[in-house]
């Protein structure tokens, strides 16, 4: 299946993940056709960074896709994985199911400890209770999952080639335990409305 990413975000690493080389990265696009776009990542001198190939793979045409800093998140097959740049080191967050219409993330919150996603289960298969799973993870400095908590709410979210809500927009965190979303401005109640959620302390 033909997938694109409709945004890619780029955002600053701060001190609360691992240390980051002096040298900055960027997405570039490489190739565009159809509705697809494959990625190559480029350092500031705009030299190409050998990557490897699970990563590569997941430059081509990707359904997720977000550069922060030195980390690349990105989907590979049914899991959401971080790629650390400067070390090469690759890590799982966590796995989806086939059926899913999309994933759509990641938002972070001030600190950079915590991570947001949401997934789309328009089905609602899997004990999902609404459309959508916000997944809100912990992390630690080595970007383990120390935590998991997951919201099934109405959020806002459109499909093309997959389904996505916009990350930032359609939500975000407000604070380290605030996390805010807009619900769906197709469902009857509320439509658009701000809807937030307290996260425990990690």
């Amino acid at each position: 299946m033909q997938r694109k990413v409709s945004t890619a975000f780029l955002l600053i690493v701060s001190f609360c993940t691992p240390v980051l080389s002096q040298t900055g990265y960027a997405l570039k696009e490489k190739d565009v056709y159809a509705s697809c776009v494959d990625y190559i990542i480029v350092d500031d001198s705009g030299k190409t960074v050998d990557v490897p190939e699970t990563v590569s793979r997941a430059l081509q045409c990707p359904s997720l896709l977000s550069l922060h800093g030195d980390t690349l998140c990105y989907r590979s097959g049914n899991s959401i994985r971080i790629y650390h740049i400067s070390s090469g080191a690759d890590y799982k967050l966590f796995d989806v199911s086939d059926d899913v219409d999309g994933v759509s993330g990641p938002v972070w919150s001030p600190s950079h400890r915590r991570i947001g996603f949401v997934i789309i289960n328009q089905q609602r298969t899997h004990d999902y209770k609404d459309m959508c799973r916000i997944l809100i993870l912990d992390l630690d400095s080595n970007f383990k999952v120390t935590g998991k908590n997951k919201f099934d709410r109405p959020v806002n979210f459109s499909c093309g080639s997959n389904c996505a809500s916009e990350a930032g927009i359609d939500f975000r965190f407000v604070d380290e335990d605030n996390f805010e979303y807009m619900r769906n401005i197709n469902i009857d109640d509320r439509p658009g409305e701000k809807g937030y959620i307290f996260v425990k302390n990690m």
